[in-house]
This record gives C-alpha cells, sequence and structure tokens, in this order.
C-alpha cells in the first residue's frame, strides 16, 4: 500500500544529496539511502557497482566538483504494492551562478524497513533548455 510520505520520504533524501555534492561533504550521505548492490551509470564514466565501490568513487570525486546542482523537477510514481518507485529528476549544474547544463536521470528506490534505498541510478546530458 502506498503511503502518501513515500514521496517526501524519497524527495528528501534526493535533497539531501544533491546538498551534499554541493557543500563537498559525503557525511551529509546517509549511507542506508543506497541498497548494497545499487548500480550507478552516468554518461562519463564507467558503471559503479555496489554501495562500497559508489562511496568510494564520493570520496575522491566531491573534492573536486567545481558545479552547484539544483533539482530543477521531479517525477516519482511509487507501486501499488508501496515497495517499489522510480523517479525521473531533471538537475540543472551552474558553474558560477551561469547554467552549465541540464542532466535527465533515472533513479529506482526499493523500500526496506519502512525507509526508501536508491537501488538503481543512471544519468545523460540534456539541452539546457530541455523540459518534460
Amino acid at each position: 500500500m502506498v503511503d502518501s510520505s513515500d514521496e517526501s520520504q524519497i524527495l528528501t533524501s534526493i535533497q539531501n544529496y544533491i546538498a551534499a555534492i554541493n557543500n563537498k561533504d559525503l557525511s551529509l550521505i546517509d549511507d542506508s539511502i543506497h541498497t548494497d548492490s545499487i548500480v550507478f551509470f552516468d554518461t562519463d564514466i564507467p558503471p559503479i557497482m555496489g554501495k562500497v565501490n559508489l562511496f568510494r568513487y564520493y570520496e575522491e570525486t566531491f573534492p573536486v566538483f567545481d558545479r552547484n546542482y539544483v533539482l530543477n523537477d521531479y517525477k516519482i510514481t511509487v507501486s501499488k504494492s508501496g515497495d517499489l518507485a522510480y523517479g525521473w529528476l531533471l538537475i540543472d549544474s551552474n558553474i558560477e551562478g551561469e547554467n552549465a547544463g541540464r542532466g535527465l536521470y533515472l533513479a529506482t528506490w526499493i523500500k526496506k524497513d519502512d525507509k526508501w534505498c536508491r537501488s538503481s541510478f543512471s544519468g545523460k546530458t540534456a539541452d539546457k533548455n530541455w523540459t518534460w
């Protein structure tokens, strides 16, 4: 059964993730929001498999991020069973206040012990003016 707080909990985890990147602060990411077997795909890097490898990637890349990310729009769908969800995220990146690009991401989540855990995340570059 879908709980009205499901989308809110997922959205909060997305916002915390973006804040962690923008603040270059890995401690802002609760590692329990990822499944142990998370798969991360991005257009510029090889796929990353597993939470341990993903956090290793974060540790290496957070200090050198030169962009500020903003969640522009999102669409989250929770399954009727209430234990699976997917979402489309439209994320803008800015360098010194100027729009440097837009990314379109697809994420999936699994609900375990009443907590939503991201199980996959993939992205691609979109046109700066792209919208739904």
